[in-house]
């Protein structure tokens, strides 16, 4: 026996489905993944890369990162 609260309640309104075969929603994550992940891989190059013989840096240049890097 159910509880004396429980009367009045009902099982509402039932589910009504597609009246088809079961499609398979698209995930909407997919597409922003996609988007993201493979826009590298087919997106032509327009930047240059840095060589690897460039040097070590310049002096003004190490004494400016030092300064921001110890101001905290």
């Amino acid at each position: 026996a159910l509880p004396a609260w429980t009367r009045s309640m009902t099982a509402g309104h039932r589910a009504t489905g597609a009246t088809g075969p079961h499609v398979e929603r698209p995930d909407p994550a997919a597409g922003l993944t996609g988007q993201w992940t493979t826009a590298r891989a087919t997106a032509p190059h327009t930047g240059s890369f840095v060589s690897v013989s460039a040097g070590p840096p310049a002096p003004d240049l190490l004494a400016g990162l030092e300064g921001r890097h110890s101001a905290g």
